[in-house]
């Protein structure tokens, strides 16, 4: 797709080169960037069937009128049903950024402001206009910024003209208001005193600890030794053996979300320690066992759509998670298993969900990591849970709407720890630079403190209570 050039109402589309731009080369845009999306004008009406409909409607009731030529002075003009664009950006094939979408709008006006890290090669700033339609979004349109027009610094601010697939602009005047300004890394003012990266959901948590692991299970004696600081040698631990322990020592809730839940997982295998009453059950037995001593179990489990598991059609899946098999074991007992999408966006169609879920084949193999995470951080990880839970419940809820049972908006399967006295929770009304120093596991003077700041790749299409607006998100 050719690059676009800025463009005027006063100019032709002749006067703009589209294929006479030559190639450039990828450079490192490591630094920051400021990037203003305004609005657009003269968008195409990409619902065509709709606007054909109404066109025919409009030409109807114009040769009633004609006829009848009454009550003039109370026409209505009823709501157009047109494009539903928005705007995304991409740098180097990665997609940084995303406008909201804008309703029967063929002139939007997004007035949206981002602030993106990058550390990505690229020779161009693509901005992205789509119109976004229940059975997939619809290229309107692109804007390509040639990286080397604003490397030295200069900020941008002007329209430009929007190009289809074609390398012509869908209208005469399509084009799309915007500015960028890059700043490079080493002219961004460093956060002092480990002050962690700016402008996330979550910040740094100071007085925390975490524990490394190599691999969920390792037997006895296969891994080398580690030396550390100050004569210490690394002490390793068993994931599974500790998250056993973890469940059973719990007293008010346990929650658990991943893409694998296997009810029949032995979690000890080689033990270290000696096990409490339980401790020798498969996974799914042991999360009953707590559930019936009044834990709150709740299991938020990602949904395979290529597995199935009904009288007509039973198949493992693709990715061979057990989530069909995981929802079936707990489906009469006291804990809650959701089945949650993979792409939850809104932004991404029911259509393109499915298409993606039956397209792609298995994963290559990777190294997954393992952590424990005490202190304040863990309470960023509740929330985060939280919010993946009621967006979860939500989409569950929506299959039973037209049931006879009242449909709640709300829902009462999590727990409120800050009502109970006993639990330490954060402050909801203060909020000290350091974090509440009541939640710290450990001081800064200890070896073993930890700074932690959890970051999370999502949007409002996963978690329910995400900001709205790029204000609310800068207010929180």
């Amino acid at each position: 797709m050719a690059c676009s050039g800025r463009f005027n109402r006063s100019e032709k589309m002749d006067d703009v080169p589209l294929n006479k731009i030559p190639s450039l080369k990828p450079v490192l845009l490591h630094g920051s960037l400021e990037v203003w999306i305004y609005e657009a004008r003269e968008l195409p009406n990409m619902d065509m069937v709709s606007e054909n409909l109404r066109q025919c409607v409009t030409l109807l009731k114009t040769c009633t009128m004609r006829i009848r030529r009454v009550e003039r002075s109370h026409h209505r003009h009823h709501k157009i049903i047109t494009s539903d664009p928005y705007v995304s950006i991409q740098v180097g094939g990665a997609t940084v950024a995303q406008t909201r979408v804008i309703s029967n709008s063929q002139d939007p006006h997004w007035n949206e402001h981002f602030h993106v890290d990058l550390a990505h090669f690229a020779s161009n700033v693509e901005f992205t206009v789509k119109d976004n339609d229940v059975f997939g979004a619809d290229l309107i349109g692109t804007v390509k910024i040639p990286v080397q027009n604003f490397l030295d610094g200069n900020k941008i601010d002007d329209w430009f003209q929007v190009l289809n697939s074609y390398g012509k602009p869908p209208k005469p005047d399509s084009a799309l208001r915007l500015s960028i300004e890059f700043r490079p890394a080493e002219a961004e003012a460093l956060c002092k005193d480990g002050g962690g990266v700016p402008n996330t959901y979550f910040p740094l948590r100071k007085g925390g600890m975490v524990s490394v692991y190599q691999d969920a299970h390792v037997g006895n004696g296969l891994l080398p030794e580690i030396r550390l600081d100050g004569g210490k040698v690394f002490e390793h631990g068993k994931c599974w053996e500790d998250i056993c322990h973890a469940i059973l020592e719990a007293h008010h809730l346990v929650y658990i979300t991943g893409w694998s839940i296997y009810h029949k997982v032995k979690l000890v295998r080689e033990g270290t320690r000696q096990l409490p009453e339980g401790g020798d059950l498969n996974l799914g037995d042991l999360l009953k066992f707590k559930s019936q001593e009044g834990v709150r179990v709740l299991l938020l489990v990602w949904d395979d759509k290529t597995s199935h598991q009904n009288m007509l059609l039973k198949t493992q899946g693709v990715m061979q998670t057990h989530d069909e098999e995981t929802k079936k074991f707990f489906k009469h007992s006291s804990v809650q298993c959701v089945l949650a999408p993979r792409y939850a966006s809104s932004k991404l169609s029911w259509f393109k969900q499915q298409t993606n879920a039956d397209a792609h084949g298995p994963r290559q193999p990777w190294h997954d990591l393992h952590s424990k995470i005490e202190g304040p951080a863990a309470y960023d990880i509740l929330t985060n849970f939280e919010q993946r839970w009621r967006k979860a419940i939500k989409l569950h809820k929506f299959g039973k709407r037209f049931r006879k049972a009242a449909h709640r908006d709300t829902d009462d399967s999590l727990i409120k720890i800050e009502r109970i006295s006993w639990i330490l929770s954060p402050s909801a009304t203060q909020n000290p630079p350091d974090g509440d120093p009541k939640l710290w596991v450990s001081k800064e003077n200890d070896q073993d403190n930890w700074h932690v700041q959890v970051f999370r790749s999502i949007d409002s299409g996963s978690v329910k209570g995400f900001p709205k607006s790029v204000q609310e998100a800068q207010n929180q």
